[in-house]
């Protein structure tokens, strides 16, 4: 799972970063442009499926045991969810999983491994 969890932050870095971008620009009118960037994240074991207006990114992602799993990854600003406020710059500080769906103590172990992985460069 460790050298999985790895590949599947590098994959996703450029996609994160375009979203902290937009944030800290001002990103009302930038999010669109992290879509396209988050669009191009596409490997054997990650694709992100879509960026919502306010930067969730969500993602399916591909587990040896567990096969593919949805995430939502949720931009955070403190312990607050991050949403689009016009031209106003905004500093991300992390980024928290959710499954749109029912998932099994194997895919909640996985969700908070990546996002430790995300939010915090932990080794897993």
């Amino acid at each position: 799972m460790t050298d999985n969890l790895k590949k599947i932050h590098r994959s996703l870095q450029p996609c994160l970063r375009a979203v902290k971008d937009s944030y800290f620009n001002g990103s009302s009118n930038q999010i669109s442009r992290s879509a396209h960037v988050c669009e191009n994240v596409k490997s054997e074991l990650v694709k992100v499926k879509n960026v919502n207006v306010n930067g969730v990114v969500n993602i399916d992602n591909w587990h040896p045991t567990l096969g593919t799993m949805n995430i939502n990854l949720v931009p955070m600003i403190d312990n607050d969810l991050a949403e689009t406020a016009g031209e106003e710059s905004q500093q991300l500080t992390g980024w928290r999983c959710d499954s749109p769906t029912v998932v099994s103590n194997g895919e909640i172990l996985l969700e908070v491994s990546l996002c430790n992985l995300l939010n915090r460069g932990e080794k897993v």
